[in-house]
């Protein structure tokens, strides 16, 4: 599969932020959390994060495939390659589906950034 450059960049990206929103999903269910709604929110919590690496293995299964092509960076007429149609619309289902984990995080009050700290985690575990 052939990328250009902006599509491997924004994979890539994507891929970076799944693994950093997995990584702090983990840690908020291996938390203690004193709330009493504990056992719901730690449910809803692991359904996001199998989403999440449900995408990310995704995407890492592109990227590895992937090679990257600077054929179209310079505005060349794409309309008539159903490859490249293919790709933009495989990169624009994997922004949906990072949309509705966006969604669902929301739901729970947790804010998505690109990476997260010890802080987030005790700043959500206070909150909830």
């Amino acid at each position: 599969m052939m990328l250009t450059y902006q599509q491997e960049r924004k994979m890539n990206n994507q891929a970076s932020r799944c693994f950093h929103l997995y990584a702090y999903l983990s840690v908020l269910m291996q938390m203690e959390m004193a709330y009493a709604n504990k056992a719901r929110i730690v449910a809803f919590l692991r359904v996001i994060a199998n989403k999440v690496q449900g995408l990310q293995t995704e995407l890492d299964k592109i990227l590895s495939k992937a090679t990257t092509s600077y054929e179209y960076e310079g505005g060349e007429d794409i309309r008539n390659d159903s490859e490249a149609w293919g790709k933009i619309e495989a990169l624009k289902k994997i922004n949906q589906q990072y949309s509705n984990i966006r969604g669902a995080c929301e739901l729970i009050g947790i804010e998505l950034k690109t990476k997260y700290s010890v802080h987030d985690v005790i700043a959500f575990a206070n909150k909830v």
